[in-house]
């Protein structure tokens, strides 16, 4: 419970606050970025002017005229080898130096003006049958080429991989890049941030996987989002716009997007552990059936038999029924923690966007490419507060953890410290005593004290002034042998305390023991009453015994007798 105000708000209420505040946040974030896509205002003088009008085009022969090339969808499916020719005229008052912005799909290109080429990419991927990717082409063209004619040929690279074609944009110098930049700006920054997200959580956390534990959620959380983000950069062709080739944008793309359900699956599989037999069968399907999906496109891509951006299609598919599986699965039965209601909630959330995303795609490549609101892709931005929720998820799961431990750290210490005096008890003697044992070594010795008139400082004075004199000989006795790194200091008794250390001389025992002396006489003279304690001493090369307890009744029958010889008894 926390305090505010004098209202005490619980844990749970604050996780509900925090959660709308992340969906207000997310919301936001959306707006703004559909504004942003949408507005066609140049406030920053780096517009490039879309080339979507007046087109001609010709498909397999068949030409069309005054084509609007965003609304425009060929009669057919297009298959491999078919060629699309889209021709027009070059604004008169574009300037030099020109570039036009050309975002293609799974085609070839080359571009002609006055029926020259003056660029061409992936004709030679084509021949070997290897993989066309999809991306952005910045086309420098000549100098002076205002009014010139423009044509682009597009062949296709893939069976039913060309849908729609992209208008081109047109623009002065480098401005390409800006402007591109500043319409996917935000969809950019999410991708960035889900990789560095991803980088930061997983390096440091994996390491501490691999030496301590514990750490393997927030390990697949920092995978998750850094595939995710990966996805998010090359789709929206942020690597491409720091020089990554077009093919290698393209399948690294769809690596990342195939392999990310791999950590979220194994992730709720983690938190799930459900002992209902049916449940663990479901999710070992589920985390079979993402980890093998990925490895088969991959075998499928190298041998050329089938392309990855092909296997889109059928990854719709499969990750659309293992997540309903995972819903099944997930959120069925009894919901216990803050933790696991955190992580269904995200669950549900991320599966609901993925699955509206999925259709939000075909809509746009197959239906309705001239609505430009259907480009937008909601994946990142959910994936953004997903992340968040699983942090905060783990965050519940990490607290819970570490309190566990230090309740059981407290209970140790407890169990094996004396509450006066803060030195070890007699239940650490005795695990001394046993570790000494199955040593077998000699090289010990064990001072036993017992202190003076104990009794009658209570009798006389009470058992808070007693408790005085316990507190101040067990100081003076820490603090005298704090030289000896290898001195173990313990309570065993109400007036009984032992030292076990490394075997020590003669000399140096003299030494501590008279420096001992000198504060108990400060510490006497503090408290108004003697502080002294009868001692006796032993080494395990004197008693010659591989029994530590031989060695105590030793030094328990020289301390018995310097107390006799002072005149004390034992109480």
């Amino acid at each position: 419970m926390y305090k505010n105000d004098g209202k005490s708000i619980s844990r749970k209420e604050i996780t509900r606050r925090v959660v709308i505040v992340l969906f207000l946040v997310y919301f936001l974030f959306l707006i703004i970025h559909i504004y942003n896509i949408m507005s066609s205002n140049d406030n920053f003088g780096y517009k490039a002017a879309p080339m979507d009008k007046g087109w001609s085009v010709m498909v397999d022969g068949k030409e069309y005229n005054n084509v609007d090339l965003d609304a425009f969808l060929p009669e057919k499916t297009l298959k491999r080898g078919d060629i699309v020719i889209i021709r027009n005229v070059i604004p008169e008052d574009i300037g030099n130096p020109a570039v036009v912005r050309l975002e293609t799909y799974l085609a070839t290109v080359d571009v002609y003006v006055d029926n020259k080429i003056v660029y061409s990419y992936g004709e030679g991927e084509y021949k070997s049958n290897s993989s066309v990717g999809s991306g952005l082409n910045f086309i420098y063209l000549p100098d002076n080429s205002g009014g010139k004619s423009f044509a682009i040929k597009l062949k296709v690279a893939e069976n039913d991989g060309f849908t729609n074609i992209s208008a081109p944009f047109i623009c002065h110098g480098n401005a390409g890049f800006i402007d591109y930049f500043r319409r996917n700006v935000l969809t950019i920054l999410c991708g960035l941030f889900l990789l560095m997200l991803g980088i930061v959580i997983t390096i440091p956390c994996l390491i501490i996987e691999l030496k301590k534990g514990y750490m393997h959620r927030l390990t697949l959380i920092g995978l998750f989002s850094f595939c995710i983000g990966l996805w998010t950069c090359c789709n929206s062709r942020a690597l491409q716009l720091f020089s990554l080739d077009i093919t290698d944008n393209t399948i690294l793309e769809y690596c990342a997007l195939y392999f990310s359900p791999i950590p979220f699956s194994i992730l709720v599989a983690t938190v799930q552990n459900d002992d209902i037999k049916w449940k663990k069968i479901v999710m070992n399907i589920i985390m079979t059936g993402f980890t093998a999906f990925p490895v088969v496109a991959l075998l499928l891509h190298i041998t050329n038999i089938v392309h990855l951006p092909l296997m889109i299609r059928p990854f719709h598919m499969v990750t659309m029924i293992l997540m309903i599986l995972i819903l099944f699965v997930g959120v069925s039965g009894r919901i216990k923690t803050d933790e696991t209601k955190l992580l269904n909630f995200g669950m549900i959330m991320i599966i609901s966007i993925a699955a509206l995303d999925i259709v939000r795609f075909n809509i746009q490549k197959y239906l309705a490419p001239e609505l430009s609101v259907l480009r937008i892709s909601l994946m990142s931005f959910g994936v953004v507060l997903f992340a968040i929720i699983l942090i905060l998820s783990y965050l519940t799961y990490l607290y819970g953890v570490l309190m566990e431990r230090a309740s059981s750290e407290t209970l140790r210490i407890m169990a094996y410290h004396d509450q006066l005096t803060g030195l070890y008890n007699r239940a650490k003697f005795d695990e001394v005593i046993e570790e000494l044992r199955d040593r077998h070594s000699l090289d010990y010795c064990l001072i036993l004290f017992d202190l003076d008139r104990l009794k009658k400082v209570n009798d006389t004075y009470g058992h808070s002034v007693g408790d005085k004199l316990i507190k101040s000989f067990s100081d003076n006795l820490t603090e005298s042998f704090k030289k000896h790194s290898s001195a173990i200091i313990m309570r065993i008794g109400g007036d009984e305390f032992v030292v076990i250390l490394n075997e020590i001389s003669d000399e140096e025992l003299q030494s501590t023991m008279d420096e001992l002396h000198e504060m108990n006489i400060k510490s006497s003279k503090e408290l108004g009453f003697k502080v002294s304690a009868s001692y006796g001493f032993c080494s395990g090369k004197f008693s010659k015994s591989e029994d530590p307890i031989d060695t105590y009744k030793i030094a328990d029958s020289y301390m018995y007798n310097m107390k006799g010889t002072d005149g004390y008894t034992r109480d």
